[in-house]
């Protein structure tokens, strides 16, 4: 399992709770400025 950054939270377990974030970031486009 790869341990991914978001922000400057670092995730190095998923939760139920943390992979619905995960699909919800990977659904959504992601705009990087």
């Amino acid at each position: 399992m790869t341990v991914r950054r978001t922000g400057s939270v670092a995730l190095p377990e998923v939760s139920p709770f943390v992979e619905l974030l995960h699909r919800a970031y990977e659904t959504e486009p992601l705009v990087t400025p």
